[in-house]
């Protein structure tokens, strides 16, 4: 208990579909709407992207653009966090064996 990979059933009853069970290796548990729903838009934008291509590029270009406008305090800010973390890490403990 509390390892994030724990197999305790989860209070909400949702789908899921397991392949594999007996390999530990390749045991692979997934929720079947979520999947379905994840594949139909990534290969919306696939199609979307093959059949126009030159409005695709144009549109992907401006998504790209407005990320870097609108986000770029977000990336700066978790790599403060992670310089701070990594600052607590090095000197939380001062003996290393």
């Amino acid at each position: 208990m509390g390892r994030w990979f724990d197999s305790e059933p989860s209070p909400l009853k949702l789908p899921v579909l397991e392949l594999n069970k007996d390999n530990k290796w390749l045991h692979i548990r997934l929720n079947p709407y979520v999947t379905v729903l994840a594949a139909g838009v990534i290969w919306g934008f696939v199609a979307f992207t093959v059949a126009h291509e030159d409005s695709a590029y144009n549109e992907f270009t401006d998504w790209a653009a407005w990320i870097g406008d609108e986000w770029t305090w977000l990336y700066i800010g978790s790599q403060d966090i992670w310089i701070l973390v990594l600052l607590y890490l090095a000197f939380s403990k001062p003996q290393i064996t």
